[in-house]
């Protein structure tokens, strides 16, 4: 049986948690350059800046320059503080975190907009999960070790860490949960399902689960590395779906403009201009939010 306190195990793991981050930016850095498009269309003015890309854009970079910080601090090739270098780590890393389910809160504030009672407290959870996730860096500590000279975690606070996955969970599992129940009460010609699909609801379901990893691991408590080992992996798989989710709603201009511009555009026959533009591989099909 494998003695996870034992300081050869912990810095075997702290080895793989250094290869896991040159993973994660192979993984993110392919995923980024596949969807440049948004960039594109911003530079060209083919697509206008409104509101609910600033977490897309935010989260997508913040995550971004987690990895390649990870990479560099993980391979040593200069010397950092640790204790800094990590906690820049954390935050830019919980910051794609927040992101990713703010996407998804957007969407579901889209579905339930005609319900301000809804809207404001998708609004007050999400702030207080901003909140936890910012007090992120203060969960656990980082020096360099004296021997090695290479950045060591040697204090995670794994009940900290465990209870801000798990409001993360609860919180997307709560905006999965409205999304369908919105969705649920439009009358349209197509099937439930269908239009769930077309929603992304699979976005919703992957950005739920990869959370459950983090949370058995600090609730294992097995040491401070692997108390925190899936943490970067959970952060790149949500800030991908999340960032899917929002690519495929590009096409639907109501969502980026006001009621009376998306209606008026609607008339023209030009509510879907974008989707002739710019192509999403992997993206759902958009949908029309001024049915909502």
């Amino acid at each position: 049986m494998v003695n996870w306190s034992d300081p050869a195990v912990i810095e075997e793991d702290e080895t793989a948690l250094g290869k896991l981050g040159l993973v994660l930016l192979g993984i993110y850095g392919w995923e980024y350059l596949l969807t440049l498009q948004a960039e594109w269309a911003l530079i060209s003015r083919r697509l206008t800046f409104r509101w609910p890309l600033v977490p897309y854009f935010l989260g997508r970079y913040s995550f971004l320059a987690t990895v390649i910080s990870l990479t560099a601090v993980s391979r040593k090739t200069f010397a950092v503080d640790c204790k800094s270098a990590h906690q820049a780590l954390a935050v830019t890393g919980n910051i794609a975190i927040a992101c990713a389910s703010t996407n998804l809160m957007i969407r579901t504030a889209v579905i339930w907009k005609q319900r301000s009672t809804v809207v404001i407290l998708l609004l007050l959870l999400t702030l207080g999960h901003w909140t936890i996730l910012m007090a992120g860096p203060t969960y656990f500590k980082a020096q360099a070790n004296s021997t090695t000279h290479a950045c060591t975690i040697t204090y995670t606070s794994n009940t900290k860490t465990a209870a801000m996955f798990i409001y993360t969970m609860l919180y997307d599992f709560l905006i999965l949960s409205l999304t369908v129940v919105g969705l649920s009460r439009v009358k349209s010609r197509s099937a439930l399902w269908s239009r769930l699909h077309r929603q992304g609801i699979f976005y919703f379901v992957v950005a739920f689960a990869v959370n459950i990893l983090p949370v058995i691991f600090s609730c294992l408590n097995l040491n401070d590395v692997m108390g925190i080992f899936f943490v970067q992996p959970a952060g790149c798989v949500s800030t991908i779906a999340s960032s899917r989710s929002v690519l495929s709603l590009l096409g639907c201009n109501s969502l980026f403009t006001d009621s009376n511009s998306s209606s008026d555009e609607e008339g023209r026959g030009d509510t879907n201009r974008l989707t002739t533009l710019l192509t999403f591989d992997l993206s759902i099909a958009p949908y029309n939010a001024t049915a909502y």
